[in-house]
Order: structure tokens, then sequence, then C-alpha cells
């Protein structure tokens, strides 16, 4: 199953920005949304994330320059 990129962004923001681990993010969705997600799926769901972002990341670390 393919989640959108709504999905994606709160698995997101849950796991990044609430720092929830894994199995309470899972719990989180079942009783938000029941979307009932594997720790594969919010693996992927990161993953993907982390790639969309890195070059985003490099570019940040350039412009601040030496600290």
């Amino acid at each position: 199953m393919q989640y959108g990129t709504e999905v994606q962004g709160v698995v997101s923001y849950l796991s990044q920005y609430q720092m929830l681990p894994y199995a309470r993010l899972k719990e989180a969705m079942a009783d938000l949304f029941q979307i009932h997600l594997s720790e594969g799926t919010v693996n992927n769901i990161l993953t993907r994330a982390y790639h969309h972002l890195e070059q985003f990341d490099s570019w940040v670390k350039d412009m601040a320059g030496p600290l």
C-alpha cells in the first residue's frame, strides 16, 4: 500500500519533531486516523523523507559556513 504526502508528512512530524518512538507513532496513527502502519513502512517513509531533504541539509550547512 502507498500512503500520500499528507500521511508521510504526519509520520515525519510525529517522529522527528514530537520524537515519538516507532511503537507510539504507529499507535497514534491508528488511534487518530485508523491507519495501521508496520515498522517497515514507518522506516521507509522516514528514509524517503531523509533522502528528499539531504540536498537541502547540505545547502543549509554550506550557507552557514564554519561555526
